[in-house]
């Protein structure tokens, strides 16, 4: 289509075609083509859709050089934000959730395109209109209101986890920590939610949402681990959300909930695999060369043993809760056979990682 062939021509040419004078009339095709209802009306689309990953490449294609791309795509996603809420269901949702996604992943390849060491014959843009570092952050802060509403979308979770990990890799500083803090929110927010139900006598919590709430934003936390644990220029407080964390999601081993459960091994063994479960709260006394920072680290260091001892005595009492569900069933139903087989092997893989990365005292 006209559109493909708009799209492969900016990528290839980014710095070689002025696109200023027709971004109002591109950015508004662009918004009537979504077709996103208004009111109890929903518009016709009289032409087939463009394709969400080509109209993702152009507009990345448009940026750089002081262009105000980014600012028709910020008005762009103001205007469709509430279409990102949870609440408003429809199939619009996914070409939306998408086009974030798509964004996301062209911006990361955009940037890696120009800044590798190995460039490539047929990506070679002028220095002028490369991607500078504010370039970077306006993106990067243009899409993540809308990617973290998105995670709250049940039927598109991995679409916006899958946004908010491409947006952790421009700019860790700008995602983890409003995540992590969220996360932590939410937390506290649960365990006031329990007090006050148990005050006032409800037996039952089956019809909350909070549940689907911590399984997002544990997924969203799950695929971008190697951001936390990593230590940057611009972002190297990432370490001392660690211990944190890990001991925070403890509660997700949940027998009533499989999801949940299953997404807080998944977590566990992704962070597991990139640390050593190692003391090293001593060091802040015999080094006289730590950071402000890393002396918080080596300090979070010592609770350690006490994670790893919670970690244990949650995973026995869901051991011993599953084994006396299958003795005094008299049928196991296939599909409960095949969530204890996942969890089981989900649960070795962390198992392992403790044991292979922590130090001979903890083990």
């Amino acid at each position: 289509s006209l559109i493909s062939l708009f799209s492969f021509v900016a990528w290839c040419n980014i710095g070689y075609i002025d696109w200023e004078p027709w971004l109002a009339r591109i950015f508004t095709r662009i918004l009537k083509n979504l077709s996103l209802p208004v009111g109890n009306v929903e518009l016709t689309k009289e032409t087939q859709n463009y394709s969400i990953p080509v109209v993702a490449t152009w507009i990345v294609a448009m940026m750089g050089n002081h262009s105000s791309c980014i600012q028709y795509l910020r008005d762009l996603l103001t205007a469709i934000k509430i279409f990102y809420h949870p609440s408003n269901t429809g199939e619009f949702q996914i070409e939306l959730v998408s086009f974030l996604s798509m964004l996301a992943q062209t911006f990361v390849d955009r940037v890696y395109f120009e800044r590798t060491t190995e460039p490539v014959w047929y990506f070679n843009p002028p220095k002028s209109h490369r991607l500078r570092d504010e370039d970077i952050n306006d993106f990067v802060n243009c899409l993540k209101e809308c990617a973290f509403i998105s995670i709250f979308n049940k039927n598109h979770l991995d679409l916006a986890a899958e946004t908010c990990q491409y947006l952790s890799q421009l700019r860790p500083e700008l995602i983890v920590p409003p995540l992590v803090e969220l996360f932590v929110l939410f937390n506290l927010f649960f365990a006031l939610l329990i007090v006050s139900l148990l005050i006032r006598l409800f037996s039952s919590i089956d019809n909350m949402t909070e549940p689907h709430r911590f399984t997002s934003i544990i997924t969203c936390l799950t695929g971008m681990t190697r951001q936390i644990i990593r230590q940057t220029s611009n972002f190297s407080q990432g370490q001392a959300f660690v211990l944190p964390l890990l001991i925070s999601v403890l509660p997700g081993i949940d027998t009533n909930d499989f999801k949940k459960t299953s997404i807080t091994f998944q977590f566990l063994n992704a962070i597991l695999m990139l640390i050593t479960c190692v003391d090293c709260s001593s060091a802040v006394n015999t080094r006289n060369d730590l950071s402000e920072i890393e002396k918080e680290v080596c300090l979070s260091t010592a609770k350690f043993e006490d994670f790893i001892s919670e970690l244990l005595n949650r995973i026995f009492q869901m051991i011993n809760t599953l084994s006396t569900e299958m003795s005094d069933a008299l049928i196991i139903p296939i599909d409960s056979k095949m969530e204890n087989h996942q969890i089981g092997v989900e649960l070795t893989s962390v198992i392992s990682c403790i044991v292979q990365q922590c130090s001979k005292q903890i083990f």
